[in-house]
This record gives C-alpha cells, structure tokens and sequence, in this order.
C-alpha cells in the first residue's frame, strides 16, 4: 500500500515537473505548446479538449428551435434583438 502511494506522489511529481515546464516555456520564453503536449486534466488523462461554437437561438414555448445563429466574434448580448427580429420576419410568412 505505502508502494501505491510513493508512486502516486511520483506521478504527481512528474504532472508538477510537466506543468512548470509548459509555464515556462509558454509564459516566459512565449513559445507554443502543441496540442500533443498540453495536458487539460491530471486526474483524468484521456481529457481532450473540445471547442465548441457559440450559438444563440430562439425557441418557441414548447422548446421548439425557431432560428438559430452561429456567433462569431458577437455576443448573445449584441445579438439578441437582431435574432428575435431575424425570426419574427421569416415565421410571419
């Protein structure tokens, strides 16, 4: 059991080692770090990442998607009133 846990700390060592070294070399020496290199979880390492579009839409009562719209360099903030506009003039068909 002490044998697991020496290990475990070992690990832990080598994911701190890991980090320091892509802190460095991404913050001080602003390098980039592939994709292969970077490491979003030490808890669970099969953790990739996922990007994921931003998208505003509008639903009717019954959640029934109505309009949608991919956001690109916008805000649901700045996109709010068009949208509805944008939905209100293709339903009143």
């Amino acid at each position: 059991m002490i044998q697991l846990k020496i290990e475990e700390i070992k690990r832990y060592i080598r994911d701190a080692e890991t980090q320091s070294d892509q802190i460095r070399r991404r913050g001080i020496n602003g390098e980039k770090i592939s994709y292969s290199e970077k490491v979003f979880s030490i808890f669970e390492e099969h953790t990739e990442w996922i990007s994921k579009h931003k998208v505003c839409d509008a639903k009717d009562r019954f959640d029934f998607i109505l309009y949608h719209r991919v956001m690109q360099n916008e805000t649901d903030d700045t996109v709010a009133v068009p949208i509805i506009l944008e939905a209100k003039e293709r339903l009143a068909m």
